[in-house]
């Protein structure tokens, strides 16, 4: 049932939709209770039911469906006098329509009636086959036999406020079977198969939605025709249900369906990305806010009164009319998240924070709900952010913006700047750098003074002692224990959130399945180890072009030296002449830059032979590795449902086993809980004998 869309607080977000679907009242042999249950373990959150010329299971859908959390749509799906073997057109229909519930009794009559597919007209026809079956078995038989006219049907659809989805590309029953006015009468593409008649059905409105299995054919009707394009099971057995449905952003609901007819880009044919980073990191996704009032609260001012404020995992923004809270929720996530930022425009002294007459902030408290259920603790808005505890989210307010944006007498802007492009640099362009301040200062030092590089040593020299007299600090140690046991809460976080395991389905009799699954075991393996070779190439790359650098920096110094030599051999070589000396007796210095230049040249042959077997168009590694995952996907949407749910499970347990690895880390890779242990252990046995 479409639900009040006021419960969606949290806004559009990724769910999986199936708008085609088939039920016992039709050619589907599921009922309604067996279709919710497998809609629900594959994890739907809205479907369609699509019968034949009825809409006899709708409502009983519906009433299942609402205690289970899923939505259903009305639906009906209509024979049409266009093609071969008959255009198919689904009829998707909104629970109210000006004022009117649009009941499965009501699109009976309203719908099914005036285009001449009743009930009785079906079974009639049915009876004409089968003289002496029974009226149900009459209606199953008759309801491939009657047709409906195309347009006709469309106008009756929207008169309703419905949406029209038609079969297309190379789905059954598709619109490509129409006769057209193209180059051939088969093995047509699409672009040949759309004559004048197909064309004027889009471009006039009759369809709002292609029904289509494969989605590398959306694209031609979205350029040609602006429509938006699904995928869906079409299922008329219960384990194909949700079989290659896609992913929409919206409210499960009509209304949320309607948003793809405008922006397209919210339908996803694969698992969206967001889905699958939530998975593996759901510590790092905000997923509610809780703000109330302290129990000894005695202030008479409301404020916040027991929120609870759903948090969109995709949500990086807050905007909103001056005054209407956004820098209050932002102030606050940010504080629970235990950001630091001096620039807070709502919990400051001059506001929130004021003393008089009573101090607010200390009367009212939040919290931060993690995706993976955690909580951070209770904090006042007085609170200021630990130091030693790690911060959770990074946070720009408008006022930061604001500040950066309008300075004129410091380097706020510019340094926010380098630090975006600095971000957008490829590692193997950073040298192995820190910031772009670094990397500048890298690649221009050996163009500085004998003096600045002086300077420089001596800078660094004092940036270690006072580095290694701030790990005296106890807070240090603090900051290092804190950090390390944030990361040891997530490593046993994600060790719970371990996949279900699924067993290997037992082995098949069909030829063709066990060599696609032989197939696919290979192409695993293959991928991975390709991954790892990718990995090693792209670091030898980020290497060689390092040592380069510094083979350009030596000869720049090197060439230098020479002309600083030549200019002292001017300078003195008439006095040392004068009094009997020959310059080259007291020094003699031969200079080859060729053999430095020699050794950049090889380097710089290396590094376009690694990238060319990396990059190459033709047949480099990287597009043998994107051609290997698409030709996986293709075999494991062949494979029998089971064996999908467990090639699935490999991918999610690979990539948790991944998740582990990363959060585990080494002593030398930063922020692991191997590396925060080196840091402890370095502190409490090593710094002081270091000193």
């Amino acid at each position: 049932m479409e639900q009040d869309s006021n419960i969606y607080a949290r806004g559009s977000e990724w769910r999986k939709w199936d708008l085609h679907l088939h039920t016992n009242a039709s050619d589907g042999e599921g009922t309604c209770a067996d279709i919710l249950t497998e809609a629900k373990a594959k994890g739907l959150s809205c479907i369609a039911v699509t019968d034949h010329h009825t809409f006899d299971n709708v409502d009983t859908m519906k009433e299942l469906a609402a205690p289970v959390g899923i939505t259903v749509i009305s639906g009906v799906e209509f024979r049409t006098e266009y093609g071969k073997e008959s255009v198919h057109m689904i009829g998707l229909f909104p629970d109210e329509y000006n004022g009117i519930k649009l009941t499965a009794g009501f699109l009976h009559d309203a719908i099914l009636s005036p285009l001449g597919v009743s009930r009785s007209i079906i079974i009639e026809n049915g009876r004409k086959s089968k003289p002496s079956a029974s009226e149900e078995a009459c209606f199953k038989e008759g309801m491939f036999q009657v047709q409906v006219e195309f347009k006709e049907a469309a106008k009756l659809i929207h008169k309703y406020g419905g949406l029209v989805t038609v079969h297309a590309g190379e789905k059954s029953n598709s619109i490509e079977g129409m006769k057209h006015a193209g180059k051939g009468e088969s093995n047509t593409t699409i672009e040949n198969a759309l004559g004048t008649l197909k064309e004027e059905l889009f471009k006039e409105g009759y369809i709002d939605i292609c029904d289509m299995s494969n989605p590398k054919e959306a694209a031609f009707y979205l350029k040609k025709f602006a429509k938006p394009s699904i995928t869906t099971s079409d299922a008329h057995k219960i384990k194909d249900v949700g079989v290659n449905a896609c992913w929409i952003k919206a409210d499960p609901t009509f209304q949320g369906l309607r948003q793809i007819l405008i922006e397209p880009d919210r339908i996803s044919y694969e698992e969206p990305d967001i889905l699958q980073r939530i998975k593996l990191h759901p510590d790092k996704f905000v997923a509610n806010l809780q703000v109330k009032r302290t129990a000894t609260a005695t202030m008479p001012e409301v404020w916040f009164d027991n929120i609870q404020l759903p948090i969109n995992p995709g949500m990086v923004v807050i905007i909103g009319n001056k005054g209407s809270g956004k820098s209050a929720i932002a102030d606050i996530l940010a504080l629970c998240a235990n950001t630091t930022n001096e620039y807070m425009s709502f919990l400051t002294p001059s506001k929130f924070r004021m003393n008089k007459p009573y101090n607010r902030s200390k009367q009212i408290e939040a919290s931060i709900q993690w995706a993976d259920k955690s909580l951070t603790p209770l904090k006042t808005l007085d609170t200021n952010p630990d130091p030693t505890q790690p911060e959770r989210v990074k946070y720009i307010p408008q006022n930061f913006l604001e500040t950066i944006c309008t300075t004129t007498d410091d380097r706020n802007f510019e340094d926010e700047l380098k630090k975006i492009i600095f971000q957008y640099l490829q590692p193997s362009d950073r040298y192995g750098q820190n910031n772009l301040d670094e990397i500048i200062e890298y690649l221009t030092e050996e163009s500085d003074k004998s003096c600045e590089l002086i300077r420089k040593n001596i800078s660094e020299i004092n940036a270690k002692i006072i580095n290694l007299e701030s790990m005296l600090d106890p807070a240090y140690m603090t900051t290092l224990q804190n950090k390390k046991k944030y990361k040891q809460d997530q490593l046993s976080n994600t060790q719970m959130a371990k996949p279900v395991e699924v067993e290997r389905p037992n082995a098949e009799l069909d030829a063709n399945a066990q060599a696609a699954k032989q197939e696919i075991d290979a192409l695993i393996t293959e991928i991975e180890n390709t991954h790892k070779q990718i990995e090693q190439y792209t670091e030898f790359i980020s290497v060689m072009r390092k040592n380069m650098q510094d083979l350009a920096s030596v000869k720049e110094n090197f060439n230098r030296l020479q002309i600083q030599i030549n200019e002292s051999l001017e300078r003195y070589g008439e006095v040392l002449r004068a009094n009997g000396i020959e310059i080259k007796s007291v020094m003699a210095i031969e200079y080859h830059p060729e053999i430095v230049d020699a050794a950049i040249s090889k380097i710089e042959s290396n590094i376009g032979n690694v990238s060319n077997d990396l990059y190459n168009e033709a047949n480099g590694i990287v597009k043998q590795q994107e051609q290997r995952k698409l030709r996986l996907a293709e075999l494991q949407k062949s494979l029998s449902e089971p064996e999908r749910r467990y090639q699935e499970y490999l991918k999610l347990k690979q990539a948790w086993e991944k998740q582990i690895e990363d959060i585990v880390g080494t002593p030398e890779k930063e922020d692991t809980i191997k590396y925060y242990q080196a840091q402890i252990e370095y502190v409490e046995h090593h710094l002081h004998s270091n000193g």
